[in-house]
């Protein structure tokens, strides 16, 4: 699920609010209870590949992995 950040013009601290894509977006301050006043973040994403794929087996890459065909 998309992690989501949003500002609160009362209470002047940023939350980070796990929700679905398909959520209504919160009215309520998590903090101080307020109504109304957050404000959604537009702020850099990042992430993180595990396992293998394109970025581990150079898939991307013009290097080729050297295959060994020496069949005993």
């Amino acid at each position: 699920m998309p992690l989501y950040e949003y500002y609160c013009d009362i209470c002047k601290t940023y939350k980070e609010i796990i929700q679905k894509i398909q959520d209504t977006v919160p009215t309520k301050c998590p903090n101080c209870s307020a109504n109304n006043s957050l404000t959604k973040i537009i702020s850099l994403s990042s992430f993180h590949l595990k396992g293998h794929g394109w970025h581990r087996d150079l898939y991307a890459s013009s290097k080729k992995p050297h295959i060994n065909n020496n069949k005993q």
